[in-house]
C-alpha cells in the first residue's frame, strides 16, 4: 500500500505558470549551468547494460546513464542514496532522520515504481506497507563497481519490475580490484567503520573475490543509530567463447531512530524510538555462450530473501490521525530463471528473444496494538512467465531504432503485453542527436495490499503507467564534454491507495508527471571538469488538489572536479533542492523551503599503496529538514584510509 498524497500545501508556478516555466526551461535547455555527474562516466563496454538485452555500442541505443567507481568515490557523503541523486530526473528521500528508509522516486513517480537490482536480480520487497521499495541504506557502497540508471516505463524489457525506472547495482569483481583492499572509517557523530576487498585469485580465465564491511553512526544522544554489516563473494570465469559468473551477497542492518511521520526530534510528542532490523540475502548465476557468427546464448538464476523486523512504538494523534503500537516481521523470498538468444539477423541488425520465470513468496507475522494486539498474519504467494523479444536494426543512415515487445502471464492476473521504442536521428553527424521514446508499465499489486488482513483488497488491478520522451544530445566525437536536454511526460493510473472510508486499499488514483532533464558535462581541460544538472518536474493528481510528498518541482546539482597532480584528486559539489511538499501526524501537510548543501572531498596519495579521503558534508552547516521535524545533522566530516597490496 502506498500513502504518498498528502492536501495540497502553500505551492507556487500552479496552472499556466508552470507550463510557462516549463516551456523556458526547454528553451533554456543549453545553459552551461545545467549538468550532470553521470555523463561524466567512463564510456560504456560492450556488455548488456540495464534497459536493454542488447549489447549498446553500435548505436548508444537505449541511452542509460552510468555512475562509475570515479564518482561513487568522490561522493563526500559514502551513501549510494546521495551518488543516485545526482542523476537527473531522480529524487532520493529519506523517511525520517538519518536512521531512516532511503527511497528513490524516477521523474516524480512513487518510490517503488522504481525497480532496483543488484547484478541483475530484482531485490524490491513487496510485503511492506510502503509497497514494494528497495532501502538503500542495506548497500555498503565499497560493494559497487558501477550504477546503471534508466528513467522511464520499462515493462517491455523487465515485466512489471519498472513503472517509472530501473536502478541496476553492479558489483565489483577480482578484475577490476588494483589488488587487496583495507578500509578504515571514521568521522562525526562516532562514525566508525571498516572494510576489505580480497581477490582470492586471479588468472587469464578464472577469478574469486571475497569482501566484508561495517559501518556504525550514533546520530544523537537520544540514541538515534545505524549499523550496517555486509559479505560478499563473487567467482568468475571466461573462455574464448563462454563467460560466467556467480554471486552471493548478505547484508544486515540495524536501526534506531524516531518513527516516520513522527515529527522527529522536533516535534515527536512521545520520545520512545522505532527499531528496525533487516536482512538481505542474494545468490545468483549467469553465463553467457558464444554461439557463432555474432549469435550468444544467455542463461540465469537467481534466489533472494528480505526479511524486516519492525518495533515501532507508534506515534501520537495530531492535526492527522496517530498510529497505533506495532510489531511485524515481513520476509520475502523469490527465486527468477531466464534464457535469452541473441541471433544477428544478415546485415539488418541482432534481434533477442528469451523468457524468464519469477516465484515469490511474502509473509508477514506481527500485532498492532489497539488497547488489545489484533493480528496482521498473512501468507502469500505470486508468480509471472513471460516472453519477449527486443529488435536493434543498423543505423539505415542517420536513424537508429530499438523496439522492445514482451507478454506477462502472472498468476490470478489478466496476461498484458507491453511496448517499448526508441529511435535517433543524427541531425548534425558527429556532433548533434536527437531523440524520442514511448514506453508502456505496470505493476502488479503489492502483497500487502492485496493480503494484509486489516486493509489488503484481492480484487486490486495492476497499476499502469505510459512514458514519452524526447531529447536531444550534444556531443562531438571523441569529447569528454557532452550536453542533454530531455522532456519527459509519464502518465499512471489505477495507482493504489488507502481508503479511510471502507478502510481498505483500492484503484482510484491518476498521475501526472511532465518536465525537463538538462545535464551538461564540460572537460575544460585533462584535470579540471565542470559538471551538473537541473531538473523541472510538474505533478498533477487528476480530480484532486493533493500533491506528492517529497517531490521538489526544481532540483539540481552542480560540481568541480580538480585532478592536479596523479596523487591528488579534489571534488566540490553543490546539491540544490526547491520547495516541497511534506506531512507529518503532528503538522499535517506544510510546504517545506528548498536547500542547498555543499560538499567537498579531497583523496590524497600518502604514499605508494595507501590513500586517504577527505569528505565534508554540508560545509556552511546550512539547517534544513527532508523529513519534518528531523533537522538535517549540519556540518559532517568523514575520513577513510585505505591500503592497497
Amino acid at each position: 500500500m502506498t500513502s504518498f498524497f498528502v492536501p495540497a500545501g502553500a505551492t507556487a508556478c500552479r496552472g499556466g505558470k508552470r507550463r510557462a516555466a516549463l516551456r523556458l526551461l526547454t528553451c533554456l535547455g543549453a545553459l552551461p549551468l545545467l549538468t550532470a555527474l553521470s555523463t561524466v562516466a567512463s564510456a560504456l563496454e560492450t556488455v548488456l547494460v540495464t534497459g536493454t538485452h542488447l549489447p549498446v555500442q553500435d548505436t548508444g541505443l537505449p541511452q542509460v546513464d552510468v555512475i562509475d567507481r570515479v564518482a561513487l568515490e568522490r561522493s563526500a557523503t559514502g551513501r549510494v542514496s546521495d551518488a543516485l541523486a545526482i542523476v537527473p530526473g531522480l529524487d532520493v528521500a529519506r523517511s525520517g532522520g538519518d536512521g531512516g528508509l532511503i527511497y528513490v522516486s524516477a521523474r516524480g513517480g512513487e518510490p517503488n515504481f522504481t525497480a532496483f537490482m543488484i547484478d541483475d536480480i530484482p531485490v524490491n520487497d513487496p510485503t511492506n506497507s510502503r509497497g514494494g521499495g528497495f532501502d538503500l541504506a542495506l548497500i555498503d557502497p565499497d560493494a559497487v563497481e558501477r550504477i546503471e540508471v534508466q528513467r522511464g516505463a520499462l515493462s517491455a524489457i523487465y515485466g512489471g519490475e519498472g513503472m517509472s525506472g530501473i536502478v541496476n547495482l553492479r558489483t565489483r569483481s577480482a578484475d577490476t580490484l588494483p589488488g587487496h583492499t583495507l578500509r578504515a572509517s571514521a568521522g562525526s557523530d562516532a562514525r566508525r567503520g571498516g572494510g576489505a576487498l580480497l581477490p582470492v585469485f586471479r588468472s587469464d580465465r578464472f577469478s574469486a573475490l571475497v569482501g566484508g564491511g561495517y559501518d556504525a553512526v550514533d546520530y544523537d544522544e537520544l540514541g538515534q543509530s545505524f549499523r550496517r554489516s555486509q559479505a560478499m563473494a563473487k567467482l568468475s570465469a571466461n573462455s574464448e567463447r563462454a563467460s560466467a559468473e556467480v554471486l552471493y551477497l548478505h547484508a544486515d542492518t540495524d536501526s534506531q531512530a524516531f518513527p516516520e511521520d513522527s515529527g522527529g526530534t522536533r516535534l515527536a510528542v512521545s520520545r520512545a524510538l522505532e527499531r528496525r532490523k533487516t536482512q538481505q540475502d542474494v545468490l545468483g548465476a549467469s553465463g553467457r555462450l558464444e554461439l557463432g557468427g555474432g549469435a550468444a546464448l544467455r542463461l540465469r538464476a537467481s534466489a533472494s530473501r528480505h526479511a524486516e523486523d519492525d518495533r515501532n512504538p507508534g506515534v501520537a494523534p495530531g492535526v492527522l490521525n496517530g498510529v497505533p503500537p506495532n510489531d511485524i516481521l515481513a520476509t520475502y523470498r523469490r527465486a527468477d530463471v531466464g534464457a535469452s538468444l541473441l541471433l544477428p539477423v544478415a546485415d539488418l541488425g541482432q534481434v533477442v528473444a528469451g523468457a524468464e520465470y519469477y516465484h515469490a513468496l511474502g509473509r508477514n507475522r506481527g500485532t498492532i496494538d489497539f488497547g488489545f494486539p489484533v493480528p496482521v498474519a498473512f501468507d502469500l504467494g505470486q508468480a509471472n512467465a513471460g516472453v519477449f523479444v527486443e529488435a536493434q536494426p543498423r543505423k539505415f543512415g542517420r536513424f537508429g531504432l530499438n523496439v522492445g515487445l514482451r507478454r506477462d502471464m502472472p498468476h490470478a492476473f489478466a496476461s498484458r503485453t507491453s511496448l517499448r521504442t526508441i529511435a535517433t536521428v543524427d541531425l548534425l553527424p558527429e556532433l548533434l542527436t536527437g531523440r524520442i521514446g514511448w514506453g508502456e508499465g505496470y505493476k502488479l499489486p503489492s502483497l500487502f495490499a492485496l493480503g494484509n488482513p486489516l486493509v489488503g483488497n484481492r480484487a486490486l488491478r495492476p497499476e499502469q503507467s505510459e512514458n514519452l520522451e524526447a531529447g536531444l544530445g550534444l556531443q562531438r566525437t571523441g569529447s569528454r564534454s557532452r550536453l542533454d536536454v530531455t522532456y519527459f511526460r509519464n502518465r499512471y493510473q489505477d495507482l493504489i491507495d488507502f481508503d479511510p472510508v471502507l478502510f481498505t486499499s483500492v484503484n482510484r488514483s491518476r498521475v501526472g508527471t511532465e518536465g525537463v532533464e538538462t545535464a551538461l558535462a564540460l572537460a575544460v581541460t585533462e584535470q579540471l571538469f565542470f559538471t551538473g544538472n537541473l531538473t523541472y518536474t510538474d505533478i498533477h493528481i487528476a480530480g484532486s488538489s493533493e500533491q506528492l510528498r517529497r517531490r521538489p518541482r526544481w532540483k539540481g546539482n552542480l560540481g568541480l572536479g580538480c585532478d592536479p597532480d596523479p596523487r591528488v584528486s579534489t571534488w566540490f559539489g553543490t546539491r540544490l533542492s526547491g520547495r516541497f511538499t511534506d506531512s507529518a501526524i503532528p503538522t499535517g501537510a506544510i510546504s517545506q523551503p528548498g536547500y542547498q548543501e555543499v560538499d567537498l572531498n579531497v583523496k590524497l596519495e600518502l604514499v605508494p599503496h595507501a590513500t586517504i579521503d577527505l569528505a565534508l558534508e554540508n560545509l556552511l552547516d546550512q539547517r534544513y529538514e527532508r523529513s519534518v521535524g528531523f533537522p538535517d545533522p549540519g556540518f559532517t566530516v568523514r575520513t577513510d584510509l585505505r591500503f592497497t597490496f
